[in-house]
């Protein structure tokens, strides 16, 4: 029972977006840090003021060069409070601060200004301080004393962005969940949702394709209607986004320019003929005029019931457009 409780905290704890504890230390610049944070959690600083980038903002009364240190002085009545300030970044929650005073050990304790939430605890023995507590507000401590610090430890929490939604998008057209989508094979599929791990694509009964990060970037093959699945995943939340689509071949133009040899046309007076394109397999029909190596259509009692017109269609072509011009009559057919 008590391990079923354990898993169930963590999944909590997993779900409401809290990472788990980080660590990062401020050095002064040229000083010796013997703890145990790795150098890629390590900021070194020969400023009062700074900032470690993403975690939390510093500032102390000055840096010495000299004895590189930090230094915060002394609050007195008459100087007033001097503090050593952490703030922490957007989203950052600190937990823990640990650092040790080298000066006049046992001589003041520090402690919190008003405003400052948490616990903290000094030894006059070893000059050690630690701030205890959880807060995304700034943490200010002060000293009666002058303090020097070598390093501070920063131990903190950064809150994980939720699962942002699943959005998908081609050739400018946003998809609509369960609306049906027609395109033309080599068209690309964009899919987004922030935060996402991973995104993966499944379509029909196809394998799913998996791609790594927060976006996917899909081109499907040829393949008949069926549905499309997308999903975004990060830890054990997901986003899904489905519709319905088809891949078709992509149309090729397929020309055929009819000319009165073609057709054979002979002789005078108007002559019914037929031709069948050995590109496009359509099969055409004219009644039409040889007249200077042209076909002549014509509307006169002699040309009554002339034209030209295609009449078998093998391919299930569509007839696109007619161009006439003074010499040639070309139909333009289309491949589907």
């Amino acid at each position: 029972m008590k391990k079923h409780l354990l898993a169930f905290l963590a999944m909590l704890v997993s779900s409401i977006g809290l990472a788990s504890a980080a660590q990062h230390v401020l050095i002064a610049s040229g000083a010796t840090y013997e703890g145990s944070i790795t150098t890629e959690n390590q900021t070194t600083s020969s400023t009062a003021s700074g900032t470690i980038t993403g975690i939390a903002s510093y500032s102390f009364t000055t840096y010495n060069s000299n004895s590189k240190e930090f230094r915060v002085n002394a609050s007195t009545s008459s100087s007033g409070d001097q503090y050593m300030v952490i703030t922490p970044a957007k989203g950052v929650t600190i937990t823990q601060i640990h650092f040790t005073n080298t000066n006049s050990i046992a001589k003041s304790t520090p402690s919190l200004s008003s405003a400052t939430e948490g616990q903290l605890t000094y030894s006059t023995t070893t000059g050690e301080c630690t701030w205890n507590g959880s807060t995304a507000k700034a943490i200010s401590i002060k000293r009666a004393t002058q303090m020097k610090i070598k390093f501070v430890e920063i131990t903190y929490e950064v809150e994980s962005a939720n699962l942002g939604n699943l959005t998908g998008s081609f050739n400018g057209t946003n998809i609509t969940e369960n609306e049906y989508y027609s395109v033309e094979e080599g068209t690309i599929f964009n899919f987004n949702a922030s935060s996402a791990s991973s995104i993966s694509v499944k379509y029909g009964e196809l394998d799913a394709q998996n791609f790594t990060g927060s976006t996917a970037s899909w081109t499907p093959s040829a393949h008949e209607a069926a549905d499309v699945t997308v999903t975004a995943t990060k830890g054990t939340e997901t986003k899904t986004l489905s519709f319905s689509l088809s891949v078709v071949k992509p149309s090729t133009i397929q020309d055929t320019e009819l000319t009165a040899t073609l057709f054979n046309l002979s002789g005078s007076g108007y002559n019914c003929k037929s031709y069948t394109s050995t590109v496009t397999k359509v099969q055409y029909g004219v009644k039409g005029n040889l007249q200077n190596d042209n076909i002549q259509i014509h509307t006169s009692s002699s040309g009554k019931g002339s034209g030209l017109a295609s009449y078998e269609n093998e391919n299930n072509l569509i007839i696109q457009k007619i161009v006439v011009d003074a010499t040639v009559l070309t139909n333009v057919c289309v491949k589907m």
